[in-house]
């Protein structure tokens, strides 16, 4: 049994998502406002079309407040985006689990983790953006919005993958049942 079977197998770790996820997105927009009030932009993180040269604009005017409230936004930008992403890895795994006992083609279950890649492309953006703020490297400026673009596109691969599971799921039992009637 993988790990997102695992959580998937439990109420109580099931519930636990449910409860940590949308707590985590509180504290973001928390964070996310008081970044704003400091700086007069909201996160780096939220601005989807930031360009590396813009990114390194609002950077460089980042004071040592700026930069604390920035990693307060980081904290729960770990969290929220990882715990979205394991409901709906969980969601898909057990999807693909209840498909697999009716005919059709056999969807391997390592199919669930990719809906964890948007988590992982969060991460590599937050990294980015910290050692952006940290150096005035370019490849560190131009790292943050790049990964951006993976977890945009990511997140977009997702909102068409899990759709796709669960109709497909939905299809091969209502074909099943309609065959044992």
């Amino acid at each position: 049994m993988g790990a997102i079977a695992w959580i998937g197998s439990a109420r109580r770790r099931v519930a636990a998502l449910l409860v940590v996820q949308p707590a985590a997105t509180w504290a973001l927009f928390r964070a996310d406002e008081r970044f704003e009030r400091l700086t007069g932009h909201p996160t780096p993180d939220t601005q989807n079309d930031l360009t590396p040269a813009e990114a390194a604009r609002q950077i460089a005017g980042w004071d040592g407040t700026a930069l604390a409230a920035y990693r307060q936004f980081a904290a729960p930008d770990v969290v929220f985006p990882l715990a979205a992403a394991l409901l709906l890895a969980v969601i898909a795994d057990r999807a693909i689990r209840f498909g697999s006992r009716f005919a059709g083609p056999r969807i391997p279950t390592r199919v669930a983790a990719l809906l964890l890649v948007p988590a992982v492309a969060d991460h590599a953006e937050n990294v980015g953006f910290l050692l952006a703020a940290g150096s005035a490297d370019p490849a560190a400026i131009r790292f943050a919005p790049a990964a951006k673009a993976v977890e945009l596109a990511a997140l977009a691969a997702t909102a068409v993958l899990l759709p796709l599971l669960l109709l497909g799921t939905g299809v091969r039992w209502a074909l099943a049942r309609r065959r044992s009637v």
